[in-house]
């Protein structure tokens, strides 16, 4: 094959660009050098014109008309003519000229004018002289329009750094990858092929970077450095100073940009760690307040200080509660958050429950026994969130400092001595002279069918019950909130006065269909003379109670598990009541072995729950349930001391756990225990015994951690989730974002804008992440970036107002054209809101 009709090949092979329907090539061989092998051209698809003075006019219309989507090759055995001799020139501007020399064909190719063209391609010569690195070229340069011999120098320093775009950071993110990691491959392959000049010039108009002796390090180390000089006001070590680069705001946006790239985080979180020790910027923030560290996420080494500084003041009693919550809150749209997610969320966990601590330790508890049981209804039950959510974050910290050791034995000390056993003797006392436990005017569970289900059965609806056994009242509420945070449910609370003792075969019979419950010969519960005790006898009382084809009680595993086709299986006929039986807390948290990962069954628990009711709904079309359990439950983490334990004897005992104990015996004689009649049982001689406050029964053997059976509000406040939802309707939307500031025109590089939550989060709204950004007019990025967090409750506007701080680049405006702000649903990608704004800095560009 000749080598010009490969060359041809390859032209004709390329790719059309979006407006090209196909590819027209004039070639003019003044030598006519080419005119006999272009006879024996094998070009498939390719019309082959010669053309002479005589056929300008046949040659038009064979290519418009004759064949107006061929391509064409038309070669012509003279010199190009000058243009407004050209009878052809109309042609030969939307077409491509072919020329043996490859630098021309590039130029012809590229639209390469300018006069200077020449000498920038030979000074580029070895370059050029492959074949690889030209066809990157042409693509790097590919969307580029009226390219200048800066953008012919860039896009040298692209393919050379292996960068795809055009793009000056690009290049800076390349070399300076690869210097992270300890390599100068591409930084070799700039000086070889290109010219380290051209690189240095394209630091000087990018970050304003002149040295005598430049090095990729110290360009390196002065854009971290000018970085924290914004971010820290100035506040720096004196001798930074002459390394400070004068276009500080494009250092900013060059590392903010590379941190919001996930596909480059990798080489941004060695390159800093890197940087950090180069610079010794550990000396520089050594003992550095909380406050003070907040104000950058430059270096992980700033979030591990600022942790354990925050862990390290909460362990010593430090108050300032709402300073740490909201560095917190503001940390999570940081970068280096997800790193330390779970010591944040321990943080915020443990300030959260320290400062209600606080509040209660200045206002004291209630003295009347419904205001108290509203007030843990309302509130106190966020502590037992709080302790939970701590512990929960706490054991998945693999690498925790000593900081944490201390805020946990700090956690444990408030939680326990602070919070637990103060409402436990205050709760006690309503109760030291009753014959029976009962809170006045509240909705009882041995009610519950009567009460949430009755109604169901009689208008034949259908209902599914899910009773998840030890589902406290503090997880139900959470597990509600995640139910209402989807867009398909509405979840209401209520609590129940659970029956006593709160375990769990008679809290199961008390949420079946009865008239009474009563003890069997043998000591179990049994509901109108029926056994009640596992799936089997449970089924039996509601098909006995409401008919074979009415009710079924089912197990949650059976369905989690089930196929689409057997989940229908499972609920098709004309049940209308459907008890599901769910066993995830209790399972894990009343054996001595497992005990201590209770709080990881109770996530594993919400999980659960949600996948069951998802799967209901979806797979059977289910749109009514309630939620709710047989007991709740007590838990502290470290073992019980022996002051914590009640020596009891126990004779003829019917019923027993750690937490209380029954007989036929009204007294106990034992001052440490309370004695009740157990109401819930139609006997009328059993009495339940329980240990006051939060002590246990001093039994030999593990397991003395996660309890119950007394009457503490964790253990008998009974959650009722009531859900309905109803297909095709969008009942969740999220929060709406505004920008508020009264302004369309930027006068300051270093600019603040103000935004609102229009609506709180609550059970109709969610929380919403948006993306904010400056654009040019062809969506070029010409700020950093900024991540806002819409998800406050409060309902005062004002408390929902925020202010954001943009960068923009250093770079020349054009003050007639428009700018574009833009805000972006980063959970949907849906453009929210997009405003044009005029960027009146004409100094922007100087440096």
């Amino acid at each position: 094959m000749y080598e010009a009709e490969k060359r041809l090949l390859e032209v004709f092979q390329q790719p059309l660009k979006d407006y090209q329907k196909r590819r027209i090539v004039f070639w003019y061989d003044k030598s006519q050098s080419f005119s006999d092998e272009l006879k024996e051209y094998q070009l498939e698809d390719v019309l082959v014109l010669r053309c002479d003075d005589q056929h300008y006019f046949e040659t038009k219309y064979l290519v418009e008309h004759v064949h107006p989507e061929q391509n064409v090759l038309i070669y012509f055995e003279h010199e190009r003519p000058e243009n407004e001799k050209n009878p052809l020139l109309d042609m030969y501007f939307y077409s491509q000229e072919f020329k043996m020399d490859p630098m021309e064909n590039l130029k012809d190719e590229l639209g390469i004018r300018f006069e200077t063209s020449d000498v920038f391609f030979k000074s580029y010569q070895l370059f050029f002289n492959n074949k690889k690195r030209r066809n990157q070229f042409v693509t790097v340069l590919a969307e580029k329009q009226d390219i200048t011999e800066n953008d012919l120098e860039l896009a040298v320093l692209c393919v050379l750094t292996k960068t795809k775009e055009l793009t000056a950071f690009g290049v800076f993110r390349s070399l300076f990858a690869e210097y992270g990691a300890g390599q100068d491959t591409l930084w070799q392959q700039v000086i070889k092929f290109g010219r380290a000049d051209a690189f240095w010039r394209l630091a000087k108009l990018s970050f304003g970077y002149v040295e005598a002796e430049p090095s990729i390090a110290t360009l390196l180390q002065a854009v971290f450095q000018t970085k924290l000089d914004a971010e820290f006001e100035g506040k720096i070590p004196a001798n930074w100073e002459k390394q400070l680069l004068r276009q500080a705001n494009n250092c900013v946006v060059f590392l903010n940009r590379w941190m919001n790239l996930r596909d480059e985080q990798d080489s941004y979180n060695r390159l800093s760690d890197n940087v950090f020790e180069e610079l010794q910027i550990v000396k520089w923030m050594k003992n550095k307040p909380a406050k003070w560290l907040a104000q950058s996420d430059t270096f992980q080494a700033f979030d591990k200080q600022l942790v354990e500084g925050i862990a390290v003041q909460l362990a010593e009693g430090a108050i300032l509660f709402d300073e740490f919550e909201n560095i917190i809150l503001n940390r999570r749209a940081s970068y280096w958050f997800d790193s330390f997610g779970n010591e944040y969320e321990a943080l915020l966990a443990a300030s959260r429950l320290l400062k209600q601590i606080h509040l209660i330790e200045k206002e004291g508890f209630p003295y009347q026994k419904e205001a108290f049981w509203k007030s843990y209804q309302e509130r106190y039950y966020q502590l037992d969130s709080y302790y939970r959510q701590f512990y929960v974050a706490f054991d998945k910290g693999s690498a925790l400092s000593d900081a944490f050791a201390d805020l946990r034995m700090t956690v444990e000390n408030y939680y326990k001595n602070g919070f637990l056993a103060k409402l436990a003797e205050t709760w006690m006392t309503f109760f030291k002279d009753a014959p029976a436990f009962s809170v006045e005017n509240t909705l009882k569970q041995e009610r519950f069918y009567k009460d949430w289900v009755s109604s169901y059965a009689v208008k034949e609806n259908r209902i599914f019950v899910i009773i998840s056994d030890a589902l406290r009242y503090e997880v139900a509420v959470e597990l509600g909130q995640q139910l209402e945070a989807s867009t398909h449910y509405n979840v209401t609370t209520h609590a129940l006065q659970g029956v006593v003792p709160s375990y769990t075969e008679l809290g199961m019979a008390s949420l079946l269909p009865h008239h009474q419950l009563s003890l069997s010969a043998s000591g179990e519960v049994v509901a109108d003379e029926m056994g009640t005790k596992g799936l089997h006898q449970r089924n039996a009382v509601l098909e006995a109670k409401l008919g074979v084809d009415r009710a079924k009680a089912v197990d949650a595993k059976a369905v989690l598990n089930s196929s689409r086709s057997e989940l229908r299986e499972m609920f098709k006929g004309s049940n209308s009541i459907y008890y599901i039986y769910h066993n995830t807390i209790d399972a894990i948290g009343d054996h001595a072995a497992s005990e201590s990962h209770v709080f990881e069954a109770v996530e594993l628990a919400q999980q659960e729950l949600i996948r069951l009711i998802d799967k209901l709904f979806n797979g059977v079309s289910a749109v009514r349930f309630l939620v709710t359990a047989d007991h709740g439950f007590l838990y502290t983490r470290d073992a019980l001391r022996t002051l914590d334990k009640v020596n009891a004897d126990r004779t003829d005992v019917i019923a027993s756990n750690r937490r209380f104990f029954t007989n036929r015996e009204a007294d106990s004689q034992n001052p440490g225990l309370l004695d009740f009649k157990v109401d819930a049982l139609a006997d009328g001689d059993v009495h339940v015994h329980i240990p006051r406050g939060a002590a246990r029964l001093a039994i030999q053997g593990g397991g003395s951690n996660f309890v119950h059976g007394g009457i503490l509000p964790q253990e008998v406040m009974i959650p009722v989730l009531e859900i309905t939802t109803e297909r095709g309707k969008e009942i969740h939307k999220s929060v709406d974002v505004q920008l508020i500031s009264n302004t369309d025109r930027i006068t300051n590089i270093v600019t603040y804008l103000d935004f609102l939550q229009v609506q709180a989060v609550s059970a109709e709204r969610r929380a919403r992440k948006v993306k904010l950004y400056f654009s040019d007019g062809m969506d070029n990025l010409i700020s950093n970036e900024v991540t806002l967090l819409a998800d406050s409750p409060n309902e005062q506007a004002s408390d929902r107002m925020v202010r954001e701080k943009f960068v923009l680049m250093s770079q020349a405006y054009d003050l007639l054209s428009e700018y574009q702000f833009i805000m972006i649903d980063l959970e949907t990608g849906e453009e929210i809101n997009r405003k044009k704004f005029v960027i009146d800095l004409p100094d922007a560009g100087l440096f």
